[in-house]
């Protein structure tokens, strides 16, 4: 059960990377339009 555990959690945290890592090339791709 534990193993599941971590892999859900390590599931969410690269969620967030991948989600955060987005925002941070949509938010350059603004910048070098803009």
């Amino acid at each position: 059960m534990e193993y599941q555990e971590e892999s859900r959690f390590a599931r969410i945290a690269l969620t967030i990377i991948y989600s955060v890592g987005l925002g941070i090339i949509a938010a350059l791709n603004l910048l070098a339009v803009g």
